[in-house]
């Protein structure tokens, strides 16, 4: 039996990832160098149409999807994607800010009903946080950001701490810092290799490649200029011997000072045009680590 494959592209709509291996495969089905056996007919297909339906049909994991693990072993590969480009946009792209509260509540009630229509409830608990990432999953950064920040109001206190819990996970894994199951340990790599300031250099890069929605908040300016004081303080100190205490002591410095900063800023920067004495612009420019350390 000969099938046009033209008349049977639809068939890739149904071919199944399996975890973890770069094959294709559906119920009955064999993928060959040239046909599919489909129960005992063959349909001769071309490299042409058999790359097309490997390349829609196949959804491989992310680099840092494993760290996210869900509840039916699907790659949570939206919130994998941030930890290397955190403005990448899926879930979120072409949406206004308020668009997307609403859509995430609508997408985290559908996660939670499909869970319970399977037999087992949503649970807060679960092993390695794996309900979580599963109602998750498809939640870009800025999406995340969305549910951290309640927009709408429309997110309970749990969903808001989770979404943030998710973004600090984003941040740590970008700088070489791992946070995931506790099994999963050994096979992290630290891409920086212990190096502490190429990680504040990295937080830095990370934290000015979030959302417009993000970088509005109070926390991530905090957050911004912790790591930019820390990595110029050690970018400008790097032949001093240092131990870990003398780098968590520093670090404590630095975070205590920039938080009383960032609340210096944003009360400045909440004042009328004609009365504030900073702007977004001088912001960035006003960082002096020496005069605080």
């Amino acid at each position: 039996m000969n099938m046009s494959i033209k008349a049977n592209i639809a068939y890739s709509n149904h071919t199944l990832y399996n975890k973890y291996e770069n094959t294709a495969a559906t119920p009955n089905t064999k993928l060959t160098d040239s046909s599919v056996a489909l129960n005992g007919d063959r349909i001769e297909i071309s490299q042409e149409a058999k790359i097309l339906i490997i390349s829609k049909s196949i959804v491989m994991p992310s680099q840092y999807a494993q760290y996210f693990p869900t509840r039916d072993g699907e790659p949570a590969n939206a919130l994998a994607d941030a930890v290397i480009n955190p403005s990448l946009e899926t879930f979120s792209k072409d949406k206004s800010f308020e668009q997307i509260a609403k859509d995430a509540r609508t997408e985290l009630d559908a996660q939670y009903a499909a869970m319970k229509k399977s037999g087992k409830s949503f649970d807060t608990n679960s092993y390695e946080g794996k309900d979580w990432h599963s109602a998750f999953q498809n939640f870009d950064r800025r999406a995340l950001y969305g549910v951290s920040s309640n927009e709408g109001g429309n997110f309970t206190k749990e969903e808001q701490d989770m979404a943030s819990s998710l973004m600090s996970q984003q941040q740590g894994l970008a700088m070489g810092l791992y946070t995931g199951p506790t099994r999963l340990e050994g096979s992290f790599t630290d891409q920086f290799s212990g190096d502490t300031t190429a990680k504040m250099k990295e937080a830095v890069a990370f934290l000015n490649n979030v959302s417009t929605e993000e970088k509005s908040s109070g926390t991530w300016m905090s957050s911004i200029i912790t790591a930019q004081n820390t990595y110029e303080y050690l970018a400008n100190h790097k032949d001093e011997k240092r131990t870990d205490d003398d780098e968590n002591i520093l670090l404590k410095s630095l975070m205590k000072a920039d938080k009383e900063m960032a609340k210096r800023m944003l009360e400045a920067l909440n004042k009328p045009p004609e009365t504030s004495e900073i702007t977004s612009s001088s912001f960035q420019n006003s960082i002096d680590l020496e005069q605080k350390v």
